[in-house]
């Protein structure tokens, strides 16, 4: 009885409270396990109360999201909870099964202890529950960018990361492309139009190919955005590129294998403009992406301890 009387609670609440940012602390949640309605701007859903220490924690799936934020509680005091909301709530039933699925103690209370000491292996747990998760970026390319950028500030470049460019970075007087792999054993990139690997300002241009392999300990996207703000660059716009990124997305780390530097010029082999007749890419082609292997190709070996360790 008490359940159906819940969701009844649950149900109005959906149903009454408009728009805002509010908490109001549930009248029939079990006894020791509070439990609260939250209401955050267009989003509504459940909320526990939380420890600090995991504050910045968040998950997104299709159309629900679980995070951790503060906010104050029902008798006014600022609080962490963790909370699943949704702004996309096709089907009420459906959607306070799962809120009461979220703030269910469980059997002694188990759920609850999973949920407030490992918010992740809770969610590992809940995945097909939640809905179809939505696809991670390939973060591995992510942090080989940022890796490469690190390199460059720490020997004194004036780089920007670009993210509309026909390059991944440039400076001044320099370009460069980067790409990540984590394979163990291949040297093959894959280049997607003409303009990749041309240098179109006339600045010189460089490939920075970078071998990642998942680790335990390692560098991590959190990590190289820590040491890029030490490093004095201005990481706002990185953050707000990352920040509908999962913690396991940020906090998932690499050991980096090795670093190389290839200087972009006759003996690469790659294909521009000037590699056709004319000096133009043929009228009617609409895209190029081949591969090239890097395997017999000169290149400098940079220090990635070195890279890693400031």
């Amino acid at each position: 009885m008490k359940e159906i009387e819940m969701k009844d609670e649950l149900r109005n609440l959906l149903s009454l409270l408009q728009n805002g940012y509010s908490t109001y602390k549930l009248l029939l949640c079990d006894d020791n396990f509070d439990s609260y309605f939250i209401v955050d701007g267009e989003y509504r859903g459940v909320g526990i109360i939380i420890d600090e220490k995991f504050c910045d924690f968040k998950y997104h799936f299709e159309n629900i999201i679980i995070k951790v934020e503060q906010r104050k509680n029902s008798d006014r005091e600022n609080q962490y909870f963790i909370q699943l909301l949704s702004n996309k709530i096709y089907d009420v039933n459906e959607f306070i099964f799962i809120c009461m699925s979220f703030i269910d103690p469980g059997v002694n209370g188990e759920n609850r202890k999973l949920l407030l000491t490992n918010p992740q292996e809770w969610v590992n747990k809940w995945k097909k529950l939640l809905g179809n998760e939505i696809k991670e970026e390939e973060i591995s390319s992510k942090v080989g960018e940022l890796l490469a950028l690190k390199y460059l500030l720490l020997n004194g470049a004036n780089a920007e990361l670009t993210f509309q460019g026909s390059h991944d970075i440039e400076t001044l007087s320099e370009n460069y492309e980067i790409k990540t792999t984590t394979m163990r054993y291949d040297s093959l990139i894959e280049i997607h139009s003409k303009n990749q690997l041309a240098s179109l300002n006339g600045n010189p241009l460089y490939l920075i190919f970078i071998r990642l392999e998942e680790s335990i300990f390692g560098i991590s996207l959190k990590s190289l955005l820590k040491d890029l703000e030490n490093l004095k660059y201005n990481t706002d716009s990185l953050k707000l590129k990352y920040k509908d990124f999962n913690s396991e997305t940020l906090d998932k780390k690499y050991k980096v294998d090795e670093m190389r530097l290839y200087a972009i010029n006759d003996k690469f082999p790659r294909i521009i403009d000037d590699s056709f007749k004319d000096n133009h890419i043929p009228v009617g082609i609409m895209s190029l992406t081949y591969l090239v292997d890097l395997t017999n190709l000169d290149y400098i070996a940079i220090d990635c301890d070195f890279v890693c360790s400031n």
